[in-house]
């Protein structure tokens, strides 16, 4: 589909894509962002139930706990990495089209 000069650019992972695209590819990956963090959410939960359930059947289980939210913390983590790297990764593509001379047209 092309860029129509009504519709400016958007960068999505460091690709330029119509604006279009940028919607589809930021709704599919807040669903990502969504199913990971019920995976971290899950985690985390699992963790603290088979903790205490250690802690009460055999006195020591807090390891358990600790490394649930350990791994839970390590990828939430990392996911916001990744997040902040590609935002910034946009915003620098986004400035630099903006900085540099549209090219000509056919026209002339």
């Amino acid at each position: 589909m092309p860029l129509l000069s009504t519709d400016p650019p958007a960068y999505v992972e460091g690709f330029r894509v119509c604006a279009q695209c940028a919607r589809h590819l930021r709704r599919r990956s807040r669903m990502g962002v969504g199913i990971l963090s019920g995976v971290c959410g899950i985690i985390l939960i699992g963790g603290i139930v088979a903790g205490v359930d250690a802690i009460r059947s055999h006195g020591d289980g807090w390891w358990v706990a600790a490394l649930a939210f350990g791994i839970d913390g390590l990828f939430i983590s990392y996911l916001v990495w990744i997040l902040r790297a590609q935002a910034a990764t946009n915003a620098a593509l986004a400035a630099h089209d903006l900085a540099s001379p549209s090219p000509p047209s056919r026209d002339d």
